[in-house]
């Protein structure tokens, strides 16, 4: 679905979302059913769309900030990578369980596996916290 092109997206970029840091109403909306879709240029529009690219000339850059994208020119740090789960160092309260997401939203399986790694990893209290553990 492409809404007025806030979605054409240069290749190699990975898209982040925060809807944490919008208001209520924007994360009630993207957790909701069918009406998600609509979330999510909302959510471009108010500045809560990062895209992480490393290779974009200036021009690129600037229609993406137009359109209400943040854009970083580096890769995510260890501290980025562990917050949203895909760095997450398996320490001794491990434990092995199934995955079994029952959202069916997009941001909402999201944050349903960014809770189950960190569970499985015993690095949950960390994320609640904000904090990095020390084996890191």
């Amino acid at each position: 679905m492409n809404l007025l092109g806030w979605n054409v997206l240069p290749d190699n970029c990975s898209v982040e979302f925060v809807f944490e840091e919008g208001p209520t109403w924007l994360k009630a909306l993207a957790l909701t059913p069918f009406f998600d879709r609509f979330a999510y240029p909302t959510a471009v529009k108010r500045g809560l769309g990062i895209l992480w690219c490393t290779a974009l000339s200036e021009v690129e850059i600037q229609t993406l900030e137009s359109l209400g994208w943040k854009v970083q020119r580096r890769d995510k740090n260890i501290e980025e990578k562990f917050f949203e789960g895909s760095f997450a160092p398996l320490t001794s309260n491990s434990k092995h369980q199934h995955f079994r997401s029952i959202s069916l939203t997009r941001w909402g399986r999201q944050m349903a596996m960014r809770k189950f790694v960190h569970k499985t990893n015993g690095t949950y209290s960390n994320l609640q916290n904000g904090t990095l553990p020390v084996e890191l």
